[in-house]
């Protein structure tokens, strides 16, 4: 039995990968193949071969063996993919499904077949099985590089999508990640065979499962400059992304928005785009309890950048519920609910929607009477809730001095924002853009060299900006003295090398052949350049690059070396131990990249071989010819060419520039600035003006014709007629006579003055004044009527009455007296003047003085009754009765005599002495004894009863009632008894012996196709293993069905095994690594137990699956460790 503890590194490149549409054939005739590769394992050794891929067409591996027993297993494993120059390798599909899972039937050899559809690098991996010789696992794992042009690679497509999307949107990485979405979702269907998982699947075959869409998302999220991570459901397996905008994280789900459906009357292909963290778990729940751990990482909790929210829609259905808000606003309510109208939809769908509506609600402003009020809203499931806070009345704003809430830049306006101090209202006042400006003065942007253009601009000396953008000249090269790299013979010519200083290049001139008589005896080794082959086109630390090369000669070679070239650095590099291959028919040489060896293009400069018969043969390559590159750290090594134009920029829209590495003709794209409107300093008639319209002229851009200071050209005159008197003028109206064009038929009026009033110089009483009103008199036109100098006629005198007397006047206020006006009943008052107080001189006792209570006099006013001169009068003494005995004295206390006032009731007391006790000879149970307590007895006085001569009583026997039990009985424990007085309630305890453990028992079955062992306590989950092929061994131990001890339950999606430990820390650093964690497999018996038996762990370090195993059995564990498995001690305890 074996078990698979995959390591990171192995996560990362390996349990990923996949295969599907894998076709498995067994030849039984002799072919020949272009490529091969082998592995041994003891006797066996393993072989792979296959022609040159063709891209797009099924490429067919044929697998065989030799040695062993002859009858093998064969099985091919997931290819990954990467791009060119890139080490990313990712599984082309998921690895927990499709027929690379299983093993074929016992034979010598079998054909696969699989098809490649990028440009760029594929690892296959192909597994043998020879049980009978002990062979396990033995893998080759072969990478193969592929191109064609009609089948551009992952990383090609997405690098032309976001040129595109550059092109197409307005530079925001919202439009972007938008367009980018968009365009995603038009590129593949859903794989509802749940096979097809990468970006490779998603990009080039159509199909892809969630992780395919997730990862092609984010490559072209990565591309385009946007932060992006992966987001992951572990409770239901679903991935999606989270991307972060203008510096927050939104999710985004492709693979749920890629739907056709149009159920709610909105866009369901964008639902997904820009949620929340809380809204994205209404779509996936088990979501919840990942994104509200602390320190998650890509926290969401904006919807600034929600699909709806940037579109408007979420704006039109805020505007469905306004006219419900408004109304309760009006009414001046601080709380109140409206129903939602989406709640006939699913609650997946409504949760969704309505928080997207409450964000937008809280973003509107809302006013009552021209006010704006602070409202806060809230979704509770199928309803909105609603908190007002209305603002203070402000009769006039005292506004602030204003602070500045978005700076002006070159070309944008700024905004200074006002709050009124009483009401805090705000209003804002836009400040003018600063516009560029340009130093006059160039900035190199980019030193020329001997092979690129430099270029100049003049910068904005606030933003950096750039006009005139000017071309610098390439440098001329500066070669050195030559080297000769190939010498001349009598046959050959030769050749020298010139090397730029600065960047590199060569150039080469031609030695002559060397002319003599000499014959030549034999021919030198010849090398044959298009056999040679690099084992990878990218390498960094770590790596090996392996190079091969068919070389022939007719007497046999005697060495050989290749010389590696830095282009960068000139440093060179002798291979000169190479491995004739009696396979391939080639020399090998191996170069293991370390940190001496410096990043660059590392390219052949020569290849040289000398025959036994001492002659030499030599080839010579150009940099681009033969070479790889070393790259760390991410440094970019290639040499990019000056470029060519794929797409011209235009006025507005950015154009396109491809550049090619000079050394390896590696290809990137960048985007050309958008070129800028050039005006035209000459005007441009665009209308011709008439009598009737105006015309219109103005500069246009000498490239796309683009205008520019449209300015209006005024209408032509109009050819008017002698004109008719339409409207005749009054003494206040001016008259109109109308003149008509003889062109257009428009016609003008001309005012005929009004004839002015002609006033009387008589005046005319208008209004007769009275006492409350005045007059009014003027003079009159006699045309109209009409009225000037009009003149106010004063109002006549009140006629007042002889007064009443309307308040009388006191001693404290004044008193009022009321006069009428005879005619128009208006009154006036006069004050009558306050009177004063008048004091007696006698006085008046105002309160009796008492034996308890002072007493007291004034002098009170003869008016009023008002008090002066207010004096205390001193308390009386007490009238005391003959007393009453209120306390009588005892044995042991002083008795009480009490005396009332006859008065006041006061009282007052005098001491009696005590009498002192009378003991009784007799005995006094004073306390009964029980079961619990002693008693006692003593002799008592005859008047109070106290004691003396206590004396104690003894016990008497308990009441015990039946035993119950109190505390039950574990495995681990003893339990308890107990049983009580039914006199005194007192209790008693007894232990009960320790129950015995319950088993259960766990049973072992094994895959024959993948190896691997699996455990369960249930026998359902055997069951269903056995029906779908697993054999059942057995039951493997007891366990206990608890203990204190649980065995943790793991499985790896990726690579589709189980993992137990009853290690927390183990079982946590899996789950960090991509492992699900299953819940408690069983329980493990306690360590202590006499009865318990360690489950003994051993690990295959050969294996690269299945290395795990998990025994009883002492014998198996000595036979695993004398087979190479290390022994890890104990992994949990079964009972005996």
């Amino acid at each position: 039995m074996y078990r698979r503890f995959i390591k990171t590194l192995s996560l990362v490149l390996s349990c990923v990968m996949v295969i599907c549409n894998i076709q498995v054939t067994h030849i039984h005739a002799e072919e020949q193949y272009q490529h091969s590769d082998t592995a041994t394992s003891g006797s066996v050794t393993m072989k792979v071969e296959w022609n040159d891929p063709v891209l797009g067409q099924p490429t067919t591996f044929h697998v065989s063996a030799t040695g062993g027993s002859g009858a093998y297993k064969f099985r091919m494993d997931a290819p990954s993919y990467t791009n060119p120059n890139e080490m990313a390798y990712e599984s082309v599909a998921d690895p927990s499904r499709g027929e690379w899972m299983n093993y074929t039937n016992e034979c010598n050899s079998t054909d696969y077949s699989f098809t490649m559809t990028a440009s760029g690098t594929y690892n296959l991996r192909f597994y043998l099985m020879d049980k009978a010789a002990g062979v396990y696992y033995l893998r080759v794992s072969t990478y193969i590089q592929v191109f064609d042009s009609n089948h551009p690679s992952v990383r090609s497509i997405v690098q032309s999508a976001v040129a595109q999307c550059n092109n197409a949107t307005d530079g925001s990485d919202y439009q972007k990640a938008l367009w980018l979405h968009d365009w995603l979702l038009n590129q593949l269907k859903y794989d509802r065979s749940l096979k097809w998982s990468s970006a490779e699947s998603a990009l080039t075959r159509g199909l892809g499962t969630c992780q395919a869409y997730e990862s092609a998302y984010a490559m072209l999220l990565s591309t385009v400059g946007i932060e992006n991570a992966e987001t992951r459901d572990t409770y239901d397996g679903h991935t999606w992304n989270a991307m972060k905008l203008d510096g927050e994280w939104y999710q985004v789900d492709c693979t749920w928005d890629d739907s056709s459906d149009n159920w709610y009357n909105f866009d369901q292909r964008h639902l997904y785009f820009g949620l929340t963290d809380e809204l994205m778990a209404v779509a996936h729940p088990g979501y919840s309890n990942i994104y509200t751990v602390s320190g998650y990482g890509t926290r969401s909790t904006s919807l600034k950048n929600n699909y709806f929210v940037k579109s408007g829609e979420a704006q039109q259905w805020v505007e469905s519920y306004r006219d419900r808000i408004q109304n309760s606003l009006n009414s001046k309510q601080t709380q109140f609910s409206i129903q939602a109208d989406n709640s006939i939809h699913p609650a997946s769908i409504y949760k969704i929607q309505n928080g997207i509506i409450t964000y937008v609600m809280n973003q509107n402003d809302w006013f009552v009477d021209g006010k704006k009020v602070n409202l806060v809203a809230t979704v509770n499931d199928k309803q909105f809730d609603f908190n007002v806070t209305y603002p203070i009345d402000c009769t006039k704003h005292d506004w602030d001095q204003g602070k500045v809430t978005t700076e002006p830049t070159c070309t944008k306006e700024g905004i200074k924002t006002y709050t009124c101090k009483n009401c805090a209202t705000t209003k804002i006042e836009t400040i003018k853009s600063l516009g560029h400006d340009y130093s006059n003065e160039w900035t190199v942007d980019k030193e020329a060299t001997c092979t690129q253009e430099g270029s100049k601009s003049h910068h904005c000396t606030r933003c950096d900006d750039k006009k005139d953008v000017t071309t610098i000249p390439k440098t001329d090269h500066h070669f050195d003295n030559g080297v000769i790299t190939k010498q001349a013979t009598t046959t050959e010519t030769g050749l020298k090398t010139y090397t730029c200083q600065d960047c590199k290049t060569t150039k080469s001139e031609i030695i002559p052949v060397i002319k003599n008589n000499d014959t030549v005896d034999s021919e030198a080794p010849v090398i044959d350049v298009g056999s040679i082959k690099f084992s990878k086109d990218s390498a960094t630390v770590g790596d090996t690059v392996k190079i091969s090369v068919k070389i022939t000669d007719n007497v046999g070679i005697n060495e050989s070396v290749i010389i590696l070239e830095n282009y960068e650095t000139g440093k060179k590099i002798h291979l000169q131990k190479g491995i004739y291959n009696e396979n391939t028919k080639k020399y090998e040489y191996s170069l293991d990249i370390n940190d001496d060896i410096p990043n660059g293009h590392w390219y052949i400069s020569s290849i040289q071989a000398r025959d036994k018969a001492d002659n030499l043969g030599i080839e010579t390559f150009q940099q681009n010819e033969y070479s790889f590159i070393v790259m760390r750290n991410n440094v970019d090594v290639h040499k990019w060419n000056d470029g060519k134009i794929l797409q011209q920029a235009t006025c507005t829209k950015q154009g396109l520039k491809e550049y090619t590495c000079l050394t390896c003709n590696k290809i990137k794209i960048e985007t050309i600035k958008t070129l800028g409107h050039d005006y035209s300093n000459n005007w441009t008639i665009d209308k011709a003006a008439t009598c009737t319209q105006e015309g219109s002229k103005s500069h246009h851009c000498t490239r796309c014709n683009d205008k520019k200071d449209v300015t209006i050209i005024p209408k032509l005159n109009h050819n008017w007629d002698s004109g008719v008197e339409t409207t005749k003028a009054t003494c206040t109206k001016d008259g109109v006579k109308t003149y008509t064009c003889k062109d257009c038929k428009k016609t003008k009026t001309e005012t005929i003055k009004a004839l002015g009033h002609d006033y009387s110089n008589n005046w005319t009483i208008d209004k007769a004044a009275t006492c409350t009103q005045e007059g009014s008199k003027s003079h009159h036109c006699t045309r109209c009527n009409d009225k000037k100098d009009v003149t106010v006629i004063p109002k006549l005198n009140h006629n007042w009455d002889s007064g009443v007397v309307t308040t009388k006047a006191t001693c404290t206020k004044d008193g009022i007296k009321t006069y009428t006006c005879q005619d128009c009943k208006t009154t006036k008052i006069e004050i009558i003047k306050a009177l004063g107080h008048v004091y007696s001189n006698d006085w008046i006792v105002d309160k009796e003085a008492t034996c308890q209570e002072e007493g007291s006099k004034s002098h009170h006013c003869t008016r009023c009754d008002d008090k002066k001169d207010v004096t205390v009068i001193p308390k009386t003494d007490h009238n005391w009765d003959s007393g009453v005995e209120t306390t009588k004295a005892t044995c042991t206390q002083s008795g009480v005599t009490t005396y009332t006032c006859k008065d006041c009731k006061t009282t007052k007391t005098e001491i009696i002495k005590a009498l002192g006790h009378d003991y009784s000879n007799e005995w006094t149970i004073d306390k009964a004894a029980t079961c619990a307590q002693e008693g006692s007895k003593s002799h008592h006085c005859s008047r109070c009863g106290a004691k003396k001569d206590v004396t104690v009583v003894s016990k008497v026997a308990h009441n015990w009632s039946s035993w119950s039990v109190v505390e039950q009985a574990t495995t681990k424990k003893e339990g308890k008894e107990r049983r009580t007085c039914r006199t005194c309630n007192a209790k008693e305890e007894r232990s009960i012996a320790k129950l015995k453990v319950e088993t259960q028992s766990m049973f072992r079955l094994y895959n024959q196709n993948s190896g691997e062992h699996f455990y369960t306590a249930n026998a359902g989950e055997k069951n269903h293993l056995v029906n779908i092929g697993w054999i059942y061994e057995g039951i493997g131990w007891n366990a206990p069905k608890t203990s204190d001890y649980p065995v943790y339950r793991l499985y790896n999606g990726n690579g589709g095994e189980h993992h137990y430990t009853m290690n927390k820390a183990e079982k946590d650093m899996l789950v960090r690594a991509g492992w699900k964690y299953e819940g408690i497999g069983w329980y493990s018996a306690d360590p202590k137990d006499s009865n318990s038996i360690p489950l003994l762990r051993e690990y295959n370090p050969n294996a690269f699956a299945n290395n795990h195993n998990y025994t009883t059995s002492k014998p198996e564990h000595n036979w695993l460790i004398s087979l190479g498995w290390k022994d890890e001690g104990k992994a949990w305890y079964a009972l005996n």
